[in-house]
């Protein structure tokens, strides 16, 4: 696979003595082909048709252009197209930067099975256009 291993980013600050505040990245992922660099992910669980603005992502951008981060990728369900600021910052930088949208997650196999599919289940209401997975 691509990566090695995947841990919250609360889990991978608390390995480096880092602190474990908000900083827009939700799971941090290590390279399998590249022990010691890591991939940024956040999540959104946002209302389809939602168009990010480059103010809804700039805190993620900042906190992985840094090492040992080396590549980003944002997941999210929105299905539309953000900003062009946005993509510009996003996709104009120096990390491997890739958007996972609500197609990909389609298109990326069969349904989870219902007990998975509980679990991964936003806590707060799926309608809520804040709420994160």
């Amino acid at each position: 696979g691509l990566y090695s291993r995947v841990i919250p980013y609360s889990e991978w600050a608390g390995e480096r003595f880092a602190s474990k505040q908000d900083t827009g990245i939700d799971l941090c992922a290590e390279l399998a082909d590249a022990p010691g660099q890591w991939c940024g992910i956040q999540c959104r669980f946002y209302r389809q048709g939602h168009r990010f603005q480059l103010k809804e992502i700039s805190t993620f951008i900042s906190a992985t252009d840094r090492e040992p981060f080396v590549r980003r990728v944002f997941v999210d369900t929105t299905g539309a197209q953000w900003t062009e600021h946005a993509e510009e910052a996003y996709f104009n930088s120096r990390l491997e930067s890739k958007r996972v949208g609500l197609q990909d997650l389609e298109d990326s196999g069969p349904p989870l099975p219902t007990p998975a599919r509980w679990l991964c289940w936003p806590r707060s209401n799926p309608a809520n256009t804040s709420a994160r997975l």
